[in-house]
């Protein structure tokens, strides 16, 4: 008997413990997952200038008030029906699982609906309730926040698709590259850097970086003959250009150069074959048959190279970037970037104007992560490699920005709110003139409203917006004042009024 009423006793306490781990977790989830509901809508809301009135109503709709509907509506049916018994759960058992069921359904709905936008928002404006706080207990919350929002990144990736992933490189293996070291990575920080000092012969491509925009020599000496196939354009430069770095430069330019971007085909949304023979043979394609190509011409110039795909920020896309591709290339025993898409011209809806230019050509590997973002993290050549919702967090600034000599001391975020001015401060080393305006995002046709510039070392624009709504900030550049300025970077602007 003794046993038997142990036994018992010890069966009864692990049925407490079981159901009392079942009510907690329960109980832990009906907060938790409202509370996850309402994070995502509200961050939604900010991150699209929507106000946070229809989140918090939304909110407030999970919980308490649906599940309290429900239980009124469930008594009143038991009672109709004659039910005066003892019920199965007691009011708050019902109040739990009616929560986690309407919550579950909603923020499953939510997610399925916006996957992509609900990452974007979180990563972009997660904090939004901490506002401009800096202090230490604001920034431990903020790193929560960003932790959690990391930890989501997995529905990014069911909801993307790069058209550019060509088939067979899927299953393709790649080198893994060591990183580049601390002090060759560059920098993208709100701190100022001094100016370094040009070595006479810089033996170092990071301290050469940008090589300017004049065509390399042996392009202009390249006989037609020659060009008749991607293996013969590589043998032509192996054959003529003994330093690997000069043979790198050589076809970078050369790609750039013969090959035009087919800004039709990207208007309407069509990709055009990527395969080396044909974009050679057709002189145009897409950013796929621009790093193809490259990277053919490479291997037969007796260079290795790889072809790299991931997300960049375009000129008109959003602070998480669209698909694209562009290459790695090794040399002197280590691993470089560069994009020869986007040094071969800018693209204005359907029309593309060539301008060759080496601002992605061995630029250093922390600046090229200011709008690449490639699909396997080893490719940045950072250590530690930063995550997806840094590069969504982080400044738009293009690495000509930084090329300029230019810092972005504030604001520090890719995407802020704003009630009527925004203040954007800048280290300009150089001196150069800078021009900056309000836009209303992708939509040409609208009035740009400029804003106030005050050059100097410590320069400040301050930018007013016309009226409460979503604006771009774009800030433009020039070494003269009455000439052409190239725009360098933008802010994504809400303005809450």
């Amino acid at each position: 008997m003794g046993e038997g009423k142990r036994r018992f006793g010890a069966a009864r306490l692990i049925g407490l413990l079981l159901l009392w781990t079942f009510k907690l977790t329960a109980i832990f989830l009906m907060i938790a997952v409202p509370l996850l509901g309402v994070w995502i809508s509200s961050s939604l809301a900010i991150f699209f200038n929507e106000g946070l009135a229809w989140a918090i109503g939304v909110g407030l709709l999970m919980f308490p008030v649906l599940p309290l509907l429900w239980e009124l509506w469930g008594s009143h049916r038991r009672k109709k029906k004659g039910g005066t018994g003892p019920r199965l759960l007691n009011f708050w058992d019902r109040m739990v699982l009616r929560t986690l069921l309407i919550n579950g359904m909603f923020l499953g709905g939510l997610l399925y609906a916006q996957p992509k936008s609900a990452f974007t928002a979180l990563s972009a404006r997660g904090d939004w309730m901490l506002a401009a706080a800096q202090g230490e207990h604001a920034q431990g919350a903020r790193k929560v926040l960003f932790t959690v929002s990391d930890h989501l990144e997995w529905l990014y990736k069911l909801a993307v698709h790069n058209p550019h992933a060509v088939a067979e490189d899927q299953d393709k293996p790649l080198p893994k590259p060591k990183p580049v070291a601390k002090d060759e990575q560059g920098s993208v920080s709100g701190e100022s850097q001094p100016t370094p000092k040009k070595p006479k012969k810089a033996t170092n491509p990071y301290q050469r970086w940008p090589q300017g925009k004049t065509l390399h020599a042996a392009v202009n000496d390249m006989p037609t003959s020659a060009e008749q196939s991607p293996k013969s354009v590589g043998e032509f430069f192996k054959a003529k250009l003994a330093d690997p770095f000069e043979r790198a430069r050589a076809i970078h330019d050369y790609v750039a150069d013969r090959i035009a971007y087919d800004a039709v085909a990207l208007a309407e949304k069509r990709y055009p074959p990527y395969d080396p023979p044909t974009v050679l043979r057709r002189r145009k394609g897409v950013c796929a048959g621009y790093a193809k190509l490259f990277e053919a011409v490479a291997l037969a110039a007796g260079l290795e190279a790889v072809y790299i795909r991931g997300q960049a920020r375009q000129r008109d896309g959003g602070v998480d970037g669209e698909g694209h591709a562009w290459n790695g290339i090794k040399l002197g025993g280590r691993w470089y970037l560069l994009d020869v898409t986007w040094d071969s011209g800018s693209t204005e809806g359907r029309t593309f104007t060539k301008e060759l230019r080496t601002t992605y050509f061995l630029t250093p590997p922390r600046v090229f992560a200011s709008d690449h973002f490639p699909d396997k993290s080893a490719w940045q050549l950072l250590e530690p490699a930063i995550k997806r919702g840094d590069f969504i967090r982080q400044p738009m600034m293009r690495p000509a920005f930084y090329a300029a000599g230019l810092t972005l001391l504030s604001p520090q975020r890719s995407h802020v709110t704003i009630e009527g001015e925004l203040k954007i401060s800048l280290d300009n080393r150089k001196g150069r003139h800078v021009m900056a305006f309000l836009a209303v995002p992708s939509d040409h046709t609208q009035k740009r409203a400029r804003c106030q510039v005050t050059r100097s070392r410590h320069t400040e624009v301050i930018c007013k917006s016309p009226a409460a709504g979503r604006y771009a900030a774009h800030l433009c550049i020039s070494k003269v004042k009455y000439g052409s300025y190239s725009c360098v970077g933008k802010i994504m602007v809400n303005d809450a009024r």
